[in-house]
């Protein structure tokens, strides 16, 4: 939660100070193993993962809801104390895509979830 909540403020702040959506983009790596079996074990787990995210989201889970907003109050107070822009929870919480890079295939994969 606290890398999707802090890659959207730091997309939401990035546009407003000018930077390009296109180069306002942030990884997060899911690796254990270098072998196929591993891979496509990663790629299933990490697309149950976002499936699971984009369910509590669409049926404005309780926990998926606190974890949120625990995750965007603890950014919060780390931007007031650098006297940085924090945007509005609900700015934050809008639809975020998300691009998945399958290792070992040709093509990544985007999903959209909030």
């Amino acid at each position: 939660m606290n890398f999707i909540v802090g890659g959207s403020i730091q997309r939401i702040n990035g546009i407003k100070a000018g930077g390009s959506p296109k180069k306002l983009r942030y990884s997060f790596l899911l690796h254990s193993e270098a072998s196929k079996d591993a891979h496509d074990w990663q790629e299933t787990l990490t697309k149950t993962i976002v499936d699971k995210f984009r369910a509590a989201a669409e049926e404005n889970s309780p926990i998926f809801v606190d974890l949120m907003s625990i995750a965007y109050k603890d950014f919060s107070r780390s931007l007031s104390l650098k006297s940085e822009p924090i945007p509005d929870i609900r700015e934050v919480l809008s639809p975020i895509d998300l691009v998945l890079p399958v290792a070992q295939r040709s093509q990544d994969f985007q999903i959209t979830i909030l």
